[in-house]
């Protein structure tokens, strides 16, 4: 199966910058790859609340399945918001 999501990060002050991908996933305790693997967002730049989508390809097809969001204290310094998380088969 595939995971998409998306984040945004709430960067207010002038000079705030960070990296979305400060939200890893794991999938039944196993880390999983998320594409892109970087995403730097910047005040300055007017990312501050704009969604960016990310990609996990190859999800087993479980009956049992726990899919786990995680982030850092230090990479989530000023609020990362994620929204329509979508799980599609591939059969």
């Amino acid at each position: 199966m595939t995971l998409t999501y998306e984040v945004a990060a709430n960067l207010y002050n002038q000079g705030e910058t960070a990296n979305l991908n400060a939200i890893s996933v794991s999938c039944n305790g196993t880390a999983m790859t998320v594409s892109p693997a970087s995403q730097d967002v910047s005040n300055a730049n007017g990312d501050n609340s704009k969604f960016y989508t990310f990609t996990v390809t190859g999800i087993p097809i479980a009956a049992d399945l726990t899919i786990e969001f995680k982030a850092s204290a230090d990479g989530n310094k000023y609020g990362l918001r994620l929204d329509n998380i979508k799980l599609i088969g591939n059969q």
